[in-house]
């Protein structure tokens, strides 16, 4: 029991320091449901199994509670339900907020700042979320970080698809590579690109979420450029594969020379570039 108690109240159960993340690490805290839920559910199986053996053993007097005589078995079996139901009221509480439009919040934050630059108090202030909150709905820094990535590759992904709405083929190319310069215009570099640079090489993890992006990526383009081959409008010696890998690579380029040069106009002649040699 007082092992328990310690799970629920003692210092094991302390949070991180603002800006401390361990990559993989799951720290224990107070308010998670896993915490709150294996000390009362230890609790009254322990307790029950404990009662079960005292009926053969135990014939001494019962502590009273209300009047009545319990054992204390029943005693210890009820604060556990007390504190799963309190468990319950505290999480219906911590969970009243949308949690796609939260993890959005910590994309941007991200997308703006990068991994390694956005400490913990970032998020609790860019989220406006508490610490408990985040660890219990999303995990830790990194297991954000993560979703965060697999939220953007949908939207990317979605957004490549648009692009190809009532448009044809090789249309729909440019407008993708139109719309790269013009993120690039307003300062948003694509978050996949930022990441390999900073992170892809050096964790697995991270590197397979950017990889199976790319993959749906250049899967797309290919796509639109074997039906491009197909209405004769990119030559016919023309390869759609390496077409599309050449494609998807050239948005790193352009996020580089944005970044060594800042030159805005520089960027649309590159784009020009680039589909002129798809187109000829």
């Amino acid at each position: 029991m007082f092992i328990q108690l310690r799970l629920i109240f003692g210092k094991k159960g302390t949070m991180p320091a603002a800006g401390v993340d361990n990559k993989r690490a799951k720290p224990l805290r107070c308010s998670s449901g896993l915490t709150f839920a294996s000390a009362a559910c230890t609790v009254m199986i322990i307790n029950t199994y404990a009662g079960i053996c005292n009926n053969f053993v135990d014939h001494s007097p019962r502590p009273a509670l209300l009047g009545k005589q319990y054992s204390g078995t029943v005693i210890l079996n009820l604060f556990g339900t007390f504190i799963l139901k309190f468990y319950i009221c505290i999480m219906a509480r911590n969970k009243a907020f949308d949690p796609e439009e939260r993890l959005e919040k910590a994309r941007d934050l991200f997308w703006e700042k990068g991994y390694n630059a956005t400490s913990m108090q970032d998020l609790v202030e860019g989220m406006q979320l508490n610490r408990a909150s985040i660890y219990d709905t999303y995990g830790d820094k990194y297991a954000l970080f993560q979703q965060c990535l697999q939220n953007y590759a949908k939207e990317k992904l979605f957004d490549y698809k648009q692009c190809c709405d009532k448009v044809s083929p090789m249309q729909a190319v440019e407008s993708i590579v139109r719309r790269a310069v013009s993120n690039k215009k307003e300062g948003k570099t694509c978050l996949m690109v930022k990441t390999s640079f900073e992170l892809a090489s050096m964790d697995d993890g991270i590197k397979m979420i950017v990889r199976e992006q790319a993959k749906a990526s250049i899967s797309v383009l290919q796509e639109l450029l074997e039906k491009a081959k197909q209405m004769n409008e990119i030559p016919a010696e023309k390869d759609p594969a390496t077409l599309a890998q050449f494609l998807y690579a050239s948005f790193s380029s352009l996020w580089m020379m944005d970044v060594l040069f800042g030159d805005r106009e520089m960027l649309e002649r590159m784009a020009d570039h680039i589909l002129n040699s798809i187109r000829y």
